[in-house]
């Protein structure tokens, strides 16, 4: 086979693949913030006297980790019990006064295995003659011999088998208080994503096609999807707990096809001036922001949701529970769309 004709096999393999392979889809959501944050780089900075914290939303399902650099000569003491995580009006701790171990083992095994044979042997032969002459008067000779061999042997093993093993575990609790030395920073990492369900809006397409990138826009009042990042600290030896409500609400929802979420290019890295000989080819995400996240799915998705808090905030909701009203959509609500903490 020529290799023009193999190439156009392979061309149309890999043609085939991509024709039938399961189309990907991206809801993508855009987030807005009730406080002054900038948008700097890869972050989403939000800054008060003493601190600076960073955020990076931008992955699938959300990322509602962030970072604390304490810009102060003071330590920050972060205070766990009175910090919260809270996710269209439902408040989830960051102290869970939990025990974490960690195990580790080694374990060795040796054998050895010896043994020998020894090999013993003693031959005896006996000779005997008979001479004449037969009927016809010829003399003759008959020389008879037998031989007879005898051995033994003898052998022996010995098999030593030796394991040996070691552990060691080390245990911690969740901290109530974190400390943030002055000029630097920790990651706090507690929670997963901010949410894995996509939402049904009206008028646009669950399946768009390239053509279609519409938007789904929203105010505050009207947006399916809230949370809030609530933080609590001590400055130095002040006893004044001083906060911080870091909220936001999705303000833009989009459904988009995955040539218009994801690009391709073929690039030459450089290096202190100098391009490599060689391209490689790099994929980047084209709505990628700090302040959005998103959600990849199929035609096989079924977790569309429609909240049913359109135009209604959470104290609306609770009154009416009180009332007798909307106590079934509200708990609907809560058993529905739970965050993946």
């Amino acid at each position: 086979m020529s290799k023009k004709i193999l190439f156009s096999v392979i061309v149309a393999a890999v043609l085939l693949l991509y024709s039938c392979s399961v189309p990907s889809y991206y809801q993508v959501f855009k987030t807005q913030s009730k406080e002054k944050m900038l948008n700097v780089g890869n972050w989403l900075v939000y800054s008060d006297d003493n601190c600076t914290i960073f955020y990076n939303f931008w992955s699938d399902g959300g990322n509602v980790n962030f970072t604390i650099l304490n810009h102060s000569d003071k330590n920050i003491y972060l205070n766990m019990k009175e910090c919260f995580f809270i996710h269209n009006g439902y408040a989830y701790d960051y102290f869970k006064n939990r025990t974490h171990t960690s195990t580790k083992g080694v374990q060795v095994g040796e054998s050895e295995q010896l043994g020998f044979i020894v090999g013993e042997s003693e031959s005896k032969t006996v000779s005997r003659a008979v001479s004449g002459v037969n009927f016809l008067g010829y003399p003759i000779a008959v020389a008879k011999s037998n031989t007879a061999t005898v051995g033994v042997a003898r052998s022996a093993s010995r098999s030593v088998s030796v394991a040996h093993s070691s552990s060691s575990s080390v245990s911690w609790k969740d901290p109530e208080i974190i400390c943030i030395p002055p000029k630097a920073g920790k990651e706090i990492s507690e929670f997963g994503k901010i949410s894995s369900f996509l939402f049904r809006i009206c008028g646009l397409p669950n399946y768009p096609t390239d053509q279609q990138t519409y938007s789904g826009i929203f105010s505050e009042a009207e947006s399916p999807l809230v949370f809030c990042n609530m933080l609590a600290y001590y400055l130095g030896d002040s006893q004044d707990l001083i906060r911080i409500n870091n909220e936001f609400y999705v303000s833009e929802i989009k459904n988009l096809t995955e040539k218009n979420m994801i690009v391709g290019k073929w690039e030459y890295e450089e290096y202190c001036g100098e391009k490599s000989y060689y391209s490689k080819y790099k994929e980047y995400w084209i709505e990628a922001s700090p302040d959005k996240f998103y959600i990849s799915y199929d035609y096989s998705s079924r977790n569309f949701y429609t909240s049913p808090l359109k135009s209604e905030n959470m104290e609306d909701l609770l009154q009416k529970e009180k009332k007798g009203k909307g106590l079934t959509r509200f708990q609907k609500y809560l058993r529905d769309i739970p965050p993946d903490f």
